[in-house]
């Protein structure tokens, strides 16, 4: 009801007057608080929204974060473990550095010393070779009578000393061509072809084919049909013809008692491959006098019991012969003039005197026969105080 009390001044039937009067209305009460706690709940309420929204829209993203930055963490963890290990290594490769650019230096000097010695190790390793390629060549014809491997042996060493383009060299060098010389003026045989063609025919020795008279077995007398017999005079004739038909008369030239005799022609067979063998085995020991005695029997084997008319035959009886006109150990010269002078360059070398010529290459002794295997050549312990001998003789001038 206060709100009325303005209007009632006008509504009363009492005279006015003009007098100002002074309404004095109340205070109005403070609103503050309810202002207040309106803002709080906005606020609050604005604030659980914001929170709801950082919540469901910023959470996923700020945990992915985390994630990634946990996996960084890691991985930066990690790095610093391997460059720790590989400081550890670092200084591990730092020391094996030092300990090769050491081993480089002694290298380098190694290397410098070689290069000053490089001349003369070079060239005694080329005359090193050019005396045991001169050795084998020796041995090879003393031992085995291989003269090819003889000769290839001292063709390597003539190109060893080429190689080497020393003057100094030429007197060996031409000792070494006329012992190569020598060797290409022996005949060559090829034993072991002789060898392996004697084996085949040793193989193919039972299918060699025996003359006519002896490969081809009597033919058997064809059956005759028996006439009919009516009277005694048709049996009588019948009689007759059967004891005709059981005797056989055939003339040969070959007079020997047992040409219808199987064994027999299985022992000249037998016969025929043990002189194949024997003569294969006189070749392999190059022993000229019981091969030619092999051939001799062969031949007379081949000529009596075989077809010489056969191609096989014919062309073996050929091979044989040749074979038997053959000097499986022809004489061999002496080589033994190379080593002598390869040795004696040596021992001038060593001794740092220039090679004369008399002692480089020697006078080669007249042209021999050669003597038997016994003494084809002089044993190493005698070749080497013949070679002693001729250097004392050499230094005694010098001195």
């Amino acid at each position: 009801m206060e709100k009325d009390e303005p209007l009632a001044p006008l509504l009363s039937d009492e005279p006015q007057t003009n007098e100002l009067t002074v309404e004095t209305r109340p205070e109005p009460k403070p609103q503050g608080p309810w202002l207040t706690r309106i803002l709080v709940v906005l606020f609050a309420v604005a604030a659980a929204a914001t929170f709801k929204w950082w919540r469901y829209d910023y959470t996923p993203a700020i945990q992915n974060y985390n994630q990634q930055l946990q996996e960084v963490s890691a991985r930066i963890d990690s790095l610093r473990a391997d460059i720790g290990a590989i400081g550890g290594k670092n200084t591990e490769t730092a020391t094996v550095i030092e300990g090769l650019q050491r081993e480089q230096k002694s290298l380098a000097r190694t290397l410098g010393n070689l290069s000053l010695q490089k001349p003369n190790s070079v060239e005694g390793l080329a005359i090193a070779e050019v005396e045991f390629l001169i050795a084998t060549a020796q041995h090879r014809l003393d031992l085995a009578h291989d003269v090819p491997m003889a000769l290839t042996a001292l063709e390597t060493a003539d190109g060893r000393l080429h190689r080497l383009d020393r003057p100094d060299l030429k007197n060996v060098r031409e000792q070494l061509v006329k012992d190569m010389n020598s060797l290409r003026a022996v005949p060559m045989i090829d034993v072991a072809g002789i060898a392996l063609y004697l084996g085949d025919i040793i193989g193919r020795s039972d299918d060699l084919p025996f003359k006519a008279e002896l490969a081809a077995p009597a033919p058997a007398p064809q059956p005759v049909a028996s006439p009919e017999i009516d009277t005694w005079t048709d049996l009588a004739g019948a009689i007759w013809n059967d004891l005709t038909n059981l005797v056989s008369i055939k003339e040969m030239d070959t007079r020997d008692p047992f040409l219808f005799d199987v064994a027999f022609r299985r022992l000249v067979q037998q016969h025929l491959r043990l002189d194949l063998f024997n003569a294969r085995l006189d070749v392999l020991h190059r022993d000229t006098k019981n091969l030619r005695a092999a051939i001799e029997s062969l031949s007379e084997v081949l000529a009596r019991y075989y077809d010489t008319d056969a191609e096989t035959v014919s062309s073996l009886l050929a091979k044989l012969k040749e074979f038997g006109a053959l000097e499986l150990k022809p004489p061999l010269p002496d080589i033994s003039g190379s080593m002598r002078a390869i040795r004696d360059y040596i021992v001038a070398q060593k001794q740092g005197l220039p090679v004369p010529a008399e002692i480089a290459h020697p006078a080669a002794p007249p042209p021999q026969m050669p003597a038997p295997r016994g003494e084809a050549s002089a044993s190493p312990a005698e070749a080497k105080g013949q070679e002693g001998e001729q250097a004392i003789e050499a230094e005694q001038p010098r001195q």
